[in-house]
């Protein structure tokens, strides 16, 4: 099965977040009400900050310094 980032972790990162946003999204015009999403971001954001990742100042998932 091949995976749609093409083993890009940077692409991976992205598909991830569009995710949750589209989850937040649907849980919206379903139950009009956002969904406590704060746990599942910054999750994210720790996987991102533990992987070498970061956003940038437009907000695009970006390479940034490893923290050690």
């Amino acid at each position: 099965m091949s995976k749609p980032t093409h083993g890009s972790v940077k692409e991976s990162i992205e598909v991830v977040w569009e995710a949750i946003h589209q989850w937040t999204e649907s849980r919206y015009l379903r139950y009009k009400f956002k969904p406590k999403e704060d746990d599942v971001k910054l999750s994210m954001n720790i996987i991102m900050d533990n992987l070498g990742f970061t956003f940038d100042e437009n907000g695009d998932v970006t390479e940034g310094i490893k923290h050690e």
